[in-house]
């Protein structure tokens, strides 16, 4: 494409910001889960919304068209744009990272809301669930072995359990 080899550190591998699954705005998933989108952006503002919903597919095409030359910095305002000016990230790739962070955060209370586990009240870990031997009852525990956390699930009151000296 050129006639020097252009190198640089990339901003993101074309992986990312093609992968539809992680990226929260595109996964199908968090369609079907819509109380997860209400329960994130319940206190948050309009235009702070509107940055959480700029997608990394929209990112990569902004680039794309960029680095083609069809983009007018005088009548084009596109997502790069919007990213740098509004929101004053100072590059691209800050946002990346951000944008990472956020999915992630999405990723967590999808397993947790798919899953219906609980975190443990004293470490924070995410807790194991398991059926007893006889009954349809479930349990979940502190997946932590030195926390003694323990909950039947349906009831209003989880026990830490203490061993007996």
């Amino acid at each position: 494409m050129f006639s020097v080899k252009l190198r640089g550190k990339s901003i993101a591998d074309l992986q990312w910001f093609q992968d539809d699954i992680a990226d929260h705005v595109c996964s199908p998933r968090y369609f079907r889960y819509t109380s997860i989108q209400k329960k994130l952006y319940s206190m948050l503002q309009n235009h702070e919304v509107k940055l959480r919903r700029i997608s990394r597919q929209d990112v990569f095409k902004s680039l794309v068209s960029r680095f083609c030359g069809f983009y007018d910095p005088v009548t084009d305002v596109d997502c790069i744009n919007v990213i740098i000016h509004k929101y004053h990230f100072p590059s691209i790739r800050h946002w990346c990272l951000w944008k990472s962070e956020l999915d992630k955060k999405f990723l967590i209370e999808y397993h947790t809301l798919k899953n219906n586990l609980f975190y443990c009240s004293g470490c924070g870990d995410k807790c194991c669930r398991f059926q007893a031997r006889n009954s349809n009852i479930y349990y979940q525990k502190c997946s932590n072995n030195a926390c003694d956390f323990f909950c039947k699930e349906g009831s209003h009151y989880a026990t830490i359990k203490k061993d007996k000296y």
